[in-house]
């Protein structure tokens, strides 16, 4: 009994964890890559968040208030 609901949290932690993976990809794939061709390269480090912030600005921007 007890190995059916270890079995049972494990499967759900496993379900949940997919959900919420698709769920990023789905976000991902909705923004949009930020128009650069006329701006200065960017530092490295922040090269690295770029996609993050370009991201968060997209869906963020959708919901707040102008």
């Amino acid at each position: 009994m007890r190995s059916l609901i270890l079995l049972a949290i494990i499967f759900l932690c496993a379900t949940t964890g997919v959900i919420l993976l698709l769920y990023m990809i789905s976000l991902i794939r909705k923004a949009r890559p930020s128009e650069r061709t006329h701006m200065d390269p960017l530092p490295r480090m922040l090269r690295l968040v770029w996609p993050v912030v370009n991201i968060l600005q997209f869906h963020v921007s959708e919901i707040a208030p102008t």
